[in-house]
């Protein structure tokens, strides 16, 4: 059975750079997936506005945007291709427009169809934040954020972090399909925020080990750091290539009100990292 994933693209107001682009599709060749993309350009209501008394026609101003949008999508969704060919993955990209709000629904709802997302990331692109949310919250399934600074090489050695919360498990679940058999994977367990049962972190690494898995457990602590930076500088120290974490977040008056960890890591993801609502 093919895996496949997804790789969702908004062009504006910030499209992601290729750069991110090329991590994006190395990850998609490490986990062995055939892609699906979707790149959406901004189709935009036209409207007018009044100020003391002078019409201003944004019409014109409103063509511009939704036509550089639409040629930003056609360069993407070439170099998507060219780089899935190079990479020797198999990719189904299309173009679509959308207002910017129905577009995030729309790629929401497209993920469910597939076993992963891929998110890429560059610091500086505040619209590949907001879909990383809407994804992580909105599309039950597994994401896969991926810093263009650090691209996915290998699975060979991964951190897990635990509390033995649901989220946590349904991101392990998430992503052992992904491992080979020969893969490690170093259990995190940081109590700083929280406090866990004595023997949290030696239970799963027990439970990994009967699977055939090497594993093993670090107790951390942040000294009173955030725990994302926390996970992220263990991670990095171990040389490890992924780390998995459950995403959490509830919503309030329609507004999703992101975890402490969940929120650090969204702001600054360091390595690649998969995480499952």
């Amino acid at each position: 059975m093919r895996r496949t994933v997804y790789l969702p693209v908004l062009t504006f107001p910030h499209a992601p750079t290729q750069r991110a682009l090329d991590a994006a599709l190395q990850a998609a060749q490490v986990v062995q997936a055939d892609l699906s993309a979707t790149v959406y350009s901004a189709d935009l209501p036209t409207s007018s506005a009044s100020i003391a008394g002078l019409v201003i026609g944004v019409s014109d101003m409103i063509a511009k945007v939704e036509n550089d949008s639409r040629a930003t999508a056609e360069v993407l969704a070439a170099t998507i291709r060219r780089l899935a060919e190079g990479k020797g993955v198999t990719a189904e990209v299309e173009t679509r427009a959308a207002l910017p709000a129905d577009a995030k629904g729309a790629l929401v709802r497209a993920a469910r169809y597939h076993d992963l997302v891929i998110l890429p990331w560059d610091p500086d692109n505040l619209t590949g934040k907001e879909v990383a949310e809407a994804v992580i919250f909105g599309s039950g399934r597994p994401s896969l954020i991926v810093p263009e600074g650090s691209a996915l090489s290998s699975l060979r050695h991964v951190t897990v972090a635990w509390d033995g919360s649901r989220v946590a498990a349904r991101a392990l679940a998430d992503a052992l399909p992904l491992l080979a058999d020969t893969a490690r994977l170093t259990v995190l367990t940081v109590d700083d925020d929280k406090t866990l049962e004595a023997d949290v972190g030696t239970r799963l690494t027990e439970a990994l080990r009967r699977k055939g898995f090497e594993a093993d457990h670090r107790a951390l602590s942040g000294n009173g750091r955030p725990v994302a930076h926390t996970l992220q500088e263990a991670s990095g120290q171990l040389g490890a290539d992924m780390l998995v974490m459950g995403g959490y977040g509830h919503s309030r008056m329609r507004d999703f009100i992101v975890g402490g960890a969940t929120l650090g890591i969204l702001a600054h993801p360091t390595l690649p990292i998969l995480i499952s609502h």
